[in-house]
């Protein structure tokens, strides 16, 4: 068993005619831009401190695997979305987008011939109830 400690961001982004926006309730919703507007991304960052609790076992010297829970203290969150109207480019940005406090994502680690690879599943929402609705997936190298 092992216990680590880090910092994850979370970056959601998305392009095309629509984008993230605080809505006067101050939850994060989805629009269309205005015809006039010529996108160019928009995006919800979040920013968290986390605690990994992981289970491990070795096989031998060229394989392991490792599974945990990764319970993330979500500290920070903002909506970026960036588009040119009318020949000027636009920046806006949005804070206190209603993130869930505390969100639990699960971890599966292998080790295959020293080579550490993860894949890691968010079955929260990473908004509170009310605003926009989506979990995460991602796969990569674990250090």
């Amino acid at each position: 068993m092992s216990l680590g400690f880090g910092l994850d961001w979370k970056n959601y982004r998305m392009t095309g005619d629509t984008r993230f926006t605080k809505a006067p309730d101050g939850n994060v919703v989805v629009e269309k831009y205005p015809l006039q507007v010529s996108p160019d991304f928009s995006r919800i960052k979040v920013f968290s401190l986390t605690a990994i609790l992981g289970f491990e076992h070795s096989f031998d010297d060229d394989f392991w695997i490792g599974f945990g829970p990764v319970v993330n203290f979500n500290v920070y969150g903002s909506v970026l979305t960036e588009y040119s109207m009318y020949g000027d480019d636009i920046r806006k940005k949005e804070k206190n987008i209603h993130q869930r406090p505390i969100t639990i994502d699960w971890m599966l680690r292998l080790g295959i011939c020293g080579i550490p690879l993860y894949a890691k599943y968010s079955d929260d929402n990473v908004l509170k109830d009310g605003g926009v609705k989506f979990r995460s997936l991602s796969f990569g190298l674990y250090f």
